[in-house]
């Protein structure tokens, strides 16, 4: 799942190995002073999470991978 705007990352709501469904708030960002909730786009377990709390990241950038 890659980073929808380039900000930074506030809060990682899953771990690795973790059952998540669609729709699920992964993580919250912000960005332009607004807040901006990371939704799983799949059901399926977290495999790994690339960034942590107060990571800044980029847009496009891989924030998580679902299998």
């Amino acid at each position: 799942m890659p980073a929808p705007i380039t900000g930074t990352i506030k809060e990682v709501l899953v771990n690795a190995n973790e059952r998540i469904s669609a729709g699920e708030r992964v993580m919250m960002m912000e960005a332009m002073k607004m807040d901006i909730e990371i939704v799983a786009p799949v059901s399926g377990t977290v495999v790994q999470v690339f960034v942590n709390a107060g990571d800044n990241v980029k847009e496009n950038q891989p924030l998580f991978r679902i299998e």
